[in-house]
């Protein structure tokens, strides 16, 4: 088993240094952020390349002695949105992106040994790098284009753009032709295998939870830390304010639970940092509180700093995960970690993460009557009933520090089946300078 590598790690779509709240951020950015810093805590050396969003950001930070995220000038820095500047410039952006990591590899003269590649965008740059630098390439999708596809139809809501049919086709793609595929839950994988990938190809490895800043604290203890109201039965959202994660239904769903329950509340945490974005993110989500008249019982909460979500996770009696689709789900790690249970609907890696009857619940996904009635289950038995199973249950299964030995496991077996090359300490490389 290698004890030494170096690893290219591309997120193009998902710098893992940005502000959560902020337009770009989001699952994706959580799990590279703790991916590649759990990794150089193990003496692993990594480089993040993802493309630079911002003037104001340097181009590299060494985040530590193992460990750099590396900006690469790849159209304008700035936020590109699903909007018609990223739709018409998609490839020539992507070519910049895949020139600019090769001309930063060949500047400073460095030898990786693997390319971990995360979406289908960083995929494709990840193919032409693989072939380019003779390196063994992985790959994980983290949502894939079908599946949000079938979505939006059964929402009519077509939204099968350019840009969607380009990704559906390229998924496809990687599926055949990248060698080494990480689903996160058998249920990706089975994902996978559908749009062409051999089956030998994918491996099953979990996203995790850092229980240093997810843990239990005292429900009535973080209410007053929060200024709220101490006798309420609080049903927590925590994630993107977008069309995919259900807060239609969870509205709709929650009007009922209100109904009986009159000293229930809702809280909304998430959403863009720009105040005039959230104000439109969050408009429609008013105007359907007010038709269901229970905008009194609602509190946008807007985003908050992931150090401080661990207050409203143990604040709450239940958190709602409400997605239509859900690759994987960090938010209901992040909740179990703090000892409230989840009710999430019954998709993707969601059924998974949750243990029915244990550390939550499961509802029949778009139907809010279903998401009502698990809601009351929760409130009905009490926190207490799943505080335990649910910080037993991720301890034994869902910890960064043990998830990323899998990894680095999974890294090795790669590179003993490629070759027999000697590993080097960090300081070994041309090139590498300390911040």
């Amino acid at each position: 088993m290698f004890t030494k590598m170096r690893i290219l790690l591309l997120a193009n779509h998902a710098d893992p240094l940005v502000s959560l709240g902020a337009r770009e951020a989001g699952g994706q950015n959580v799990y590279v952020d703790y991916l590649s810093r759990n990794l150089s805590y193990l003496g692993i050396d990594v480089d993040v390349f993802t493309r630079a969003s911002s003037l104001d950001k340097p181009s590299v930070v060494q985040v530590n002695d193992h460990l750099r995220v590396i900006r690469i000038t790849a159209g304008p820095r700035r936020y590109l949105p699903r909007g018609t500047y990223l739709k018409d410039n998609f490839q020539k952006i992507m070519n910049q992106f895949s020139q600019g990591v090769l001309s930063n590899i060949q500047n400073e003269g460095l030898h990786y040994d693997l390319i971990y590649s995360n979406y289908w965008s960083s995929g494709l740059a990840g193919k032409t790098l693989a072939e380019k630098l003779k390196l063994p390439q992985l790959h994980m999708y983290h949502t894939i284009g079908e599946v949000r596809k079938m979505v939006f139809k059964k929402l009519n809501l077509e939204k099968t753009d350019a840009l969607l049919k380009k990704r559906i086709v390229s998924e496809k793609l990687i599926a055949e032709s990248v060698p080494h595929l990480v689903a996160t839950n058998p249920t990706e994988k089975k994902l996978l295998t559908g749009i062409g990938a051999s089956p030998k190809n994918i491996t099953v490895l979990p996203i995790g939870v850092d229980t240093n800043i997810f843990h239990p604290e005292d429900t009535q203890l973080a209410r007053a830390r929060l200024k709220i109201d101490l006798a309420c039965q609080m049903t927590l959202y925590v994630g993107r304010i977008d069309t995919s994660k259900g807060l239609e239904t969870l509205l709709q769903g929650f009007s009922r639970v209100s109904h009986d329950q009159p000293n229930a509340k809702l809280y909304i945490v998430g959403g863009s940092l720009n105040a005039a974005e959230y104000k439109r993110e969050i408009s429609p989500l008013k105007k359907l509180a007010r038709q269901l008249r229970i905008e009194q019982e609602i509190v946008f909460a807007g985003p908050v700093e992931q150090k401080s979500l661990y207050l409203y996770y143990s604040a709450s009696d239940v958190v709602v995960v409400s997605s239509y689709y859900e690759t994987f789900g960090i938010v209901p790690l992040e909740a179990m970690a703090c000892g409230t249970p989840v009710v999430a609907s019954r998709v993707g890696g969601l059924i998974h993460t949750i243990k029915p009857g244990k550390t939550g619940h499961l509802f029949k996904v778009y139907d809010h009557i279903s998401l009502s009635k698990q809601i009351k289950k929760v409130l009905r038995n009490g926190k207490a009933s799943y505080s335990k199973a649910c910080i037993d249950w991720v301890n034994q299964n869902y910890r960064w520090d043990e998830i990323t030995k899998q990894y680095s496991d999974h890294f090795s077996k790669v590179l003993v089946k490629k070759d027999k090359r000697p590993y080097h300490k960090h300081s070994d490389y041309p090139g590498f300078v300390h911040a």
